[in-house]
C-alpha cells in the first residue's frame, strides 16, 4: 500500500473524499512531519559492515604470511572483540536503533566466522566444511533474539541451507542431515514476530529467502528419488501457495509475497511437466519401485504429504474458501498416479481449464497480471503438446505468432479498458 503524500491531495479533493479545508490541514501535517531516515540507515549500516569486514580481511590477507603465529592469533580476535563492543554498545544505549542493531549483528556475524577459520587455519585444526558452517551458524544465533536483529536471521537461514546443502545427499545415515529443521524452528519465532510491522523490508526478504532456502533443501534428497521429487516440491508448492493464502499476508503486495508468487509458478510448473508422457511413465515407475519404509524417503514424502494435507484441511475446515485448482492439484495428481501411465492425458484438462479460469478471472477484475498469468499457461499448454505432436514447423510457427498476437492485443484491450474506468470515475 503506497503511503499518502501531498501530491495526492488534489485527487482526493476532486473525488469528494475530503474538503479543501482538511486537505490544507493534511498538507501542514505532512510538511511539520519529520522525516524518518531509520531504514536508509540500516541499509547503509549493513552494506558498512560488510565492506568494513571485507576490507580487514584483505588487509590482513596482504601480509598474512609475514606475521608471527602469536600476531597472527591477535589479528583473529580483534573483528571479533570489535564486533563484541559494537553488540554490547547497541544492546545497552542503542537498542530502538535498527541501523546499529542490523549494522552490528552483521559485523559481529561475520567476524565470528573470520575468527574461527583463521585459529582453524594458524594452529592447522582438522575439520569439515559443514562442521564448520554449523558452528558459525550456531554461534550466530544469540544476536537474533539478543538484538532482535533480521539481518542475522537472514544470515542464519543462508548457513543453515549452505550447511544442510554440504553434508551430501540424504542416502548416508548421517544425523546432520536432519538437523536443518529443528535449527530452522529456532528461528521462526522472530520471523513471526516481523508480521508485527509488515511495512519492514526484512520481512519481505525473508518471505522470498525462507521459502528459496526450504526448496534448496527438499531437493537435496537422495539421488534414487528425483522421480519421487516432482510430488515433494508439488506438496511444498501446496504449502507455499496456501500460507500465502493467510490471514497474515492478507493485502500484502504481491512483490512481497514470495511464498504466494513461489508457490502458484511452482505449482503450475510441476503440473507441465508432469504432463509429459515421459515424465509421467517414470514417476509411476519410481513411485512404484521406491521404499516409503526407509527414513530418507519418508522424510521426503511422507511428511510433506501430511504437512500439505493437513494445511489444506485446517483452511477448509476454518471456513477458508480456496478458489481455483491449484491448491488440489496435488491430490488430482495422486488420484491419476492409480489409473496408470495413460493418466497424464487427463491432466491436460484441469491445465486447460486453469487457464481459462485465470483469463476470464483477470478480465472480469481488470487484473492484468492474473490475465497474463492464464494467457501464458494455455500459450505453455500449446507449446508442451507441441513436442508430444508430430506437427511440422510452419504450422508450429503459424500458432506462435497467433498466440505472440493474441497476446498484445488482450492486453491493449485491457489497458484501454482500465483507462476508460478511470476517466469514467473521475
Amino acid at each position: 500500500m503506497s503511503s499518502l503524500s501531498v501530491k495526492h491531495l488534489p485527487e482526493l479533493i476532486q473525488k469528494g473524499i475530503i474538503d479543501h479545508h482538511t486537505a490544507e490541514q493534511i498538507e501542514q501535517y505532512l510538511n511539520n512531519k519529520p522525516k524518518s531516515y531509520g531504514r536508509l540507515l540500516a541499509v547503509f549500516a549493513v552494506l558498512g559492515a560488510l565492506l568494513i569486514g571485507l576490507g580487514i580481511i584483505l588487509i590482513v590477507a596482504h601480509n598474512w604470511d609475514n606475521l608471527s603465529r602469536n600476531l597472527k592469533t591477535i589479528l583473529s580476535f580483534i573483528p571479533l572483540v570489535i564486533g563484541q563492543g559494537f553488540v554490547t554498545y547497541t544492546f545497552l544505549k542503542k537498542r530502538g536503533a535498527v541501523a546499529w542493531i542490523e549494522g552490528s549483528s552483521t559485523f559481529l556475524y561475520l567476524a565470528i566466522g573470520g575468527c574461527i577459520s583463521m585459529i582453524s587455519q594458524i594452529y592447522h585444526i582438522q575439520g569439515n566444511m559443514d562442521d564448520f558452517i554449523l558452528l558459525w551458524t550456531l554461534l550466530g544465533l544469540p544476536l537474533v533474539y539478543i538484538l532482535r536483529s533480521s539481518m542475522a536471521s537472514i544470515l542464519f537461514i543462508v548457513g543453515l541451507v549452505s550447511f544442510t546443502l554440504s553434508t551430501g545427499d540424504y542416502s548416508s545415515a548421517n544425523y546432520k542431515q536432519y538437523l536443518f529443521w529443528p535449527l530452522f524452528a529456532l528461528v521462526i519465532p522472530h520471523y513471526i514476530g516481523l508480521f508485527k510491522d509488515k511495512s519492514s523490508n526484512f520481512l519481505t526478504f525473508l518471505n522470498w529467502i525462507i521459502p528459496i532456502g526450504l526448496c534448496l533443501v527438499i531437493g537435496h534428497l537422495r539421488e534414487s528419488t528425483k522421480m519421487i521429487q516432482f510430488l515433494n516440491f508439488l506438496f511444498l508448492f501446496t504449502i507455499f501457495d496456501l500460507t500465502g493464502r493467510g490471514k497474515s499476508f492478507l493485502n500484502m503486495n504481491l512483490a512481497r509475497n514470495g511464498f504466494k508468487v513461489i508457490g502458484t509458478l511452482g505449482i503450475i510448473t510441476v503440473m507441465f511437466m508432469l504432463s509429459f508422457e515421459d515424465i509421467w511413465e517414470n514417476l509411476i515407475e519410481a513411485f512404484s519401485k521406491s521404499d516409503m519404509s526407509s527414513m530418507s524417503e519418508f522424510h521426503g514424502f511422507g511428511i510433506l504429504f501430511l504437512s500439505a494435507i493437513g494445511l489444506l484441511a485446517w483452511k477448509l475446515t476454518r471456513g477458508k474458501k480456496l478458489v481455483g485448482i491449484l491448491p488440489y492439484g496435488f491430490i488430482l495428481v495422486l488420484a491419476l498416479l492409480t489409473l496408470g501411465k495413460g493418466a497424464y492425458l487427463i491432466l491436460n484438462l484441469p491445465l486447460l481449464l486453469m487457464s481459462v479460469y485465470f483469463i476470464w478471472t483477470g478480465s472480469k477484475n481488470s487484473k492484468l497480471r492474473t490475465l497474463n498469468l492464464g494467457i501464458l499457461s494455455l500459450s505453455t499448454l500449446i507449446i508442451c503438446r507441441f513436442f508430444d505432436l508430430d506437427i511440422d514447423y510452419v504450422t508450429r510457427g503459424i500458432v506462435f505468432v497467433i498466440l505472440g498476437a493474441g497476446f498484445f492485443a488482450i492486453n491493449l484491450i485491457m489497458i484501454r479498458k482500465k483507462k476508460q474506468e478511470v476517466i469514467e470515475q473521475q
